[in-house]
């Protein structure tokens, strides 16, 4: 995707541009996503987790995260410009809680993401 497209344009706009034109040729990958899907949960596949570039590199979460504390993350590391012009929409949606704790013994022996 053409980048300075994607920078003044909304998201799904420019998704849905190029799946007009070529839809066989536009792979969506992301970086960083949060997902929560208890049935699933294994060993090496945490209820709530974060997954990093990957889907073989799952992180266990200490809980299910609100999409406002997910997206407040987001912006802070990765467009911390963002945030700081954002600040105060960011924080509130930060300290938002949708679950109960889902870390399991052997997800707290592995680096995992903890927060209050």
């Amino acid at each position: 995707m053409d980048p300075d497209l994607v920078r003044v344009e909304p998201l799904l706009d420019v998704v849905n541009i190029y799946a007009a034109d070529t839809p066989t040729s536009m792979v969506l990958h992301s970086a960083i996503r949060f997902d929560y899907d208890p049935a699933s949960a294994a060993p090496g596949h945490p209820a709530s987790h974060l997954t990093l570039n990957s889907m073989q590199c799952r992180i266990a979460c200490a809980a299910p995260m609100h999409v406002g504390r997910f997206m407040d993350f987001i912006f802070r590391h990765f467009y911390a410009g963002l945030w700081a012009a954002h600040r105060s929409y960011f924080t509130e949606g930060a300290t938002r809680h949708i679950g109960e704790r889902t870390l399991t013994d052997d997800d707290r022996t592995s680096p995992h993401l903890m927060w209050r």
